[in-house]
C-alpha cells in the first residue's frame, strides 16, 4: 500500500486551497463593499488609518497606559507587516484565479451585460499599488 499521495488528491488538496483562498478575498471584499457603508467611498483602505483607529479604541476601552499603547502599536505595525508580506505571497495565486473567473465570465454574459459588467468594475476604484 502506497503512502504518496496520487494526483487526483494533490489535485483535490489543491482546489481546497484556491478556494479557500478565494473565499477570504471574496469575504474581505464583501466586507468592505457590502458591510462597511460608513467608510468614504472615495479612496481606498489606508491600513495605517485602520491600525490607528484600532489602538485608539484599544486604549480607550481597555484603559492604555502610554507604555502599553506604544507596545501595543508596536504589536499592531509588526502584525500588519506580516500580514502584507502573506499577502504580496497569495496575491499572484488570487489574481489569477480572478483573471480566470472573467474569462469564464465572459462566456456566460450576453455582450451587452459584460458591458454593464465591465462599467460596474471601471467605477471601483483603483487597486493600491504593490508595495
Amino acid at each position: 500500500m502506497s503512502t504518496t499521495p496520487d494526483r487526483g488528491s494533490l489535485l483535490a488538496a489543491a482546489l481546497i486551497v484556491v478556494t479557500l483562498l478565494v473565499g477570504v478575498a471574496g469575504g474581505v471584499a464583501l466586507d468592505r463593499w457590502a458591510f462597511r457603508p460608513h467608510r468614504p467611498a472615495i479612496g481606498r483602505f489606508d491600513p495605517a488609518q485602520a491600525r490607528d483607529r484600532a489602538s485608539r479604541r484599544l486604549a480607550f476601552e481597555l484603559g492604555l497606559t502610554p507604555e502599553q499603547r506604544l507596545r501595543v502599536d508596536s504589536l499592531m505595525r509588526r502584525q500588519q507587516r506580516g500580514a502584507a508580506e502573506i499577502m504580496r505571497g497569495v496575491r499572484p495565486s488570487l489574481d489569477s484565479v480572478s483573471a480566470a473567473t472573467q474569462a469564464e465570465l465572459r462566456t456566460v454574459l450576453t455582450p451587452e451585460q459584460w458591458r454593464r459588467f465591465d462599467s460596474l468594475r471601471s467605477r471601483m476604484p483603483p487597486r493600491r499599488p504593490r508595495r
